[in-house]
C-alpha cells in the first residue's frame, strides 16, 4: 500500500488521504478574524403598536406574587387550576407506581 493512499473503514474501500491525515508539522496557528455580519434586510424596529399588549414586568409581578408567606407551596399559588394539576399528576404517578408493582409481581408468576 503506498503513502498516499488510505483505507476508509466508514466505504470499505481506499481513498486518498486528506491533508489532516498527514500533518506537514507543527507550527502556530493564525486566528482569522470573523467576517463582518451581513443581514439580508437591514434590522428596524418593529411597527409601532406591536409592543401596546405585551405584558410588561411579569418577573416582578410574578416574584412578588410567589414570594408571599401565605403558608401556600410555590407549586399551588396560583389556585384551583394549580391543585387540578397537581392532583392529576400524583394520581397518575401513584397509579403508574401501584400498576407497575403489580405486572413485576404478576411477571413472577408462573402460569
Amino acid at each position: 500500500m503506498s503513502s498516499d493512499v488510505k483505507f476508509d473503514s466508514f466505504k470499505g474501500r481506499l481513498a486518498s488521504h486528506g491533508g489532516s491525515a498527514v500533518p506537514s508539522g507543527l507550527s502556530a496557528t493564525t486566528v482569522k478574524e470573523s467576517p463582518k455580519l451581513i443581514w439580508a434586510q437591514n434590522p428596524h424596529p418593529p411597527a409601532p403598536g406591536f409592543w401596546d399588549d405585551y405584558p410588561r414586568n411579569l418577573v416582578k409581578k410574578y416574584q412578588t406574587y410567589f414570594q408571599k408567606s401565605d403558608g401556600l407551596p410555590v407549586h399551588l399559588k396560583k389556585g384551583m387550576k394549580d391543585r387540578l394539576i397537581y392532583s392529576s399528576t400524583m394520581g397518575i404517578t401513584i397509579f403508574g407506581t401501584i400498576f407497575a408493582c403489580y405486572t413485576l409481581y404478576k411477571m413472577t408468576k408462573k402460569d
